[in-house]
């Protein structure tokens, strides 16, 4: 991500009340960059993008989930047709801790579905990721893809709570961060 950009006003809702109560459909369109952007400035979020229309949304560290979080929202696919929301914390864990990271990781899965949360080797370091895709060749309407991206972000921040809580042996070690 190489461009810095900042969101404008908070836009309306795609579904809108038009008179009397009637509620207008909301309006399916391709998936695209400019409804990344859209999810921003409806949040009033600063954001990076690239050449692609990706963007990364970064959040700082948070003494209750024990770190800081990265948020990269892109198009995945031949199509281009899946979106990808990642959420990647700036917590790094070194190898010996992978076992019982799985361990939790398991547990956590047993009661919460979403996001996906994996393990990644980088190196000598481990890596926690939350994710979610969603195919989305059919299209979409702007308030679902906000939903999408805003539960997923949502459980991510629930997860790192959840973890930072567990007292995970790593979690205060010296392993290289972003």
């Amino acid at each position: 991500m190489d461009v810095a950009e900042t969101a404008a006003e908070p836009q309306s809702s795609a579904t809108e009340v038009v008179d009397e109560g009637f509620v207008a459909t909301p309006v399916v369109m391709d998936l695209s960059p400019d409804m990344f952007r859209a999810y921003c400035a409806r949040h009033g979020l600063h954001f990076e993008t690239d050449q692609d229309g990706d963007i990364s949304i970064r959040y700082p560290y948070r003494a209750d989930r024990a770190c800081g979080l990265r948020v990269y929202v892109y198009r995945s696919g031949e199509s281009r047709s899946i979106m990808v929301v990642r959420v990647r914390s700036d917590k790094r864990f070194r190898p010996i801790h992978r076992d019982q990271l799985l361990r939790e990781i398991n547990q956590y899965h047993c009661d919460k579905r979403w996001p996906r949360i994996y393990l990644r080797n980088v190196a000598d370091i481990v890596e926690i990721n939350c994710e979610s895709q969603t195919d989305l060749t059919a299209g979409i309407h702007q308030d679902l893809l906000d939903d999408i991206i805003d539960r997923t972000i949502m459980g991510s921040k629930s997860f790192w709570k959840w973890l930072a809580s567990r007292g995970i042996p790593g979690m205060h070690d010296d392993a290289v961060t972003e």
